[in-house]
């Protein structure tokens, strides 16, 4: 069974930007609230609230009904008095059917859940045991190219912290083929395109003298395209624009040109609409520093 999520639609018709930023937002924290607790935790709160919504929803429907009664009613205690009797089964099967209803939304929420718990993860600092779940999530969301692009940015961005070979390596190899399940699928997504840069700009930061004339080139390439699929994508003209910078730093040329571009990558920000509530939306706060640096 699918559900069809309401649009937060304003007045006039129209979705509302800040709607649709405050269901982000409601979604995110919900699946990280439910992602921290147990299983167990999370069954004790269910069969408090079978009872607690029973009772809100006779009271909307001018039925008094105590909770010691939904209560009992719930575990076939049925009174001898018909009236209540006929009233107490409603509530069985009314909560029946919450609870069916509910343990559908709850299988279609696992992936919300676990994307949730993933982020929590990341935020928390735990980036081995954040990619490990996104690579789990991967495997059931075979069609869905989220999980994987989280493997290879999470492991990607803590390779540009690392400095062994060995542990760069393994990151970035990680990294490298998570992205490639993804991009054998749809090799013209700009965020795959982005992320591929971004490896290669990996291996060049961790050895530049090997790695700087290799990929220099595939790494423009790859941002090329990207602009091209997605002129307005904010993480496309960024990301282009702050490798330039470094280039352009490197041959001690101006860099004015890119600065620019990230003035414009700002202003995307401020109207860029994510797809989903997990699609990317990352990068102001570094574009925001990039415009700092411009202005030294």
């Amino acid at each position: 069974m699918n559900f069809t999520p309401i649009a937060p639609l304003d007045l006039k018709g129209n979705i509302s930007a800040s709607l649709l930023e405050l269901s982000e937002e409601v979604c995110l924290k919900s699946a990280a609230l439910t992602g921290s607790h147990t299983a167990l935790t999370l069954d004790a709160i269910k069969d408090q609230l079978r009872i607690v919504n029973s009772y809100y929803s006779n009271r909307i429907e001018s039925q008094g009904t105590h909770p010691i009664d939904i209560e009992k009613a719930m575990r076939q205690e049925f009174s001898s008095n018909e009236t209540t009797k006929k009233i107490e089964i409603m509530i069985k099967v009314l909560t029946a059917t919450a609870l069916f209803i509910c343990s559908l939304l709850a299988a279609q929420g696992q992936y919300e859940q676990g994307m949730g718990k993933a982020f929590q993860l990341w935020g928390e600092g735990k980036n081995t045991e954040a990619a490990a779940l996104f690579e789990r999530i991967a495997a059931v969301e075979k069609n869905n190219w989220l999980p994987n692009y989280y493997v290879a940015l999470v492991n990607t961005t803590t390779a540009f912290r690392t400095k062994g070979k060995d542990e760069v390596t393994a990151l970035l190899t990680k990294a490298q083929n998570a992205l490639d399940v993804e991009l054998i699928k749809n090799e013209n997504n700009p965020e795959l395109l982005v992320m591929q840069a971004m490896i290669h700009t990996a291996w060049i930061a961790y050895d530049p003298m090997t790695n700087g004339q290799k990929l220099s080139g595939k790494v423009m390439e790859l941002y090329g395209k990207a602009q091209a699929i997605a002129p307005e994508n904010p993480r496309v003209v960024f990301c282009k624009a702050e490798f330039e910078i470094g280039g352009a730093k490197f041959w001690g040329t101006d860099t004015t040109p890119m600065c620019a571009q990230i003035d414009k990558a700002i202003g995307l920000f401020a109207t860029f609409k994510p797809e989903t509530a997990f699609s990317p939306k990352w990068g102001l706060d570094r574009a925001q520093e990039a415009q700092k640096n411009c202005k030294k």
